[in-house]
């Protein structure tokens, strides 16, 4: 911006000043307002605790031990049990046989008044009220279509660990 300035009389210092001002004020607004845009939006459904073990010797968690496998958990099973706001997504990822990924099933979207949960379409997650759609195989819980799309909210994450009998779930 300097060659704005350049004439045959020399600019003033104060004027010289508000035009780097306002130039790095330009260049700050524009880095940081970049890199807000991909960020998710703030979680807004209630805390509510997690923690559940999954034994592998359980029948019902049998699909969980093949790459790809999704396993949907409606409740608690023991009273030790936690299953966060809507219950659990347990996927087993394909890029490393020890990879899991655990969801709640409670659409990230909070829509008041309902007791509604995510259901598995194919290899996604999908809210039966407002039909967006959720990566889960790749531990991202993206939206990929719908509502929460333009809203920028992903699933809710909780951690997942191997034991040498199955998996513990609990909090991030």
């Amino acid at each position: 911006m300097y060659y704005l300035y350049r004439s045959k009389s020399k600019p003033n210092r104060q004027m010289r000043a508000v035009t780097i001002l306002i130039t790095v004020a330009c260049w700050a607004a524009v880095v940081f307002s970049c890199d807000g845009a991909h960020e998710p939006a703030p979680d807004v459904l209630p805390p509510a605790p997690v923690y559940m073990h999954i034994h592998r010797m359980d029948a019902r968690f049998d699909a969980l031990w093949e790459p790809g496998g999704i396993v949907v958990v409606e409740q608690a099973q023991t009273a030790g049990e936690s299953v966060g706001v809507g219950g659990l997504i347990v996927v087993h990822a394909l890029e490393n046989p020890n990879t899991f990924h655990v969801y709640d099933r409670a659409c990230p979207m909070a829509h008041p008044g309902t007791q509604k949960h995510l259901q598995i379409d194919g290899l996604e997650a999908v809210c039966p009220i407002c039909h967006s759609r959720f990566s889960i195989l790749y531990g991202s819980g993206a939206p990929i279509s719908g509502e929460a799309v333009v809203q920028r909210r992903i699933l809710r994450r909780y951690g997942v660990r191997t034991v040498a009998d199955g998996l513990i779930i609990s909090p991030p």
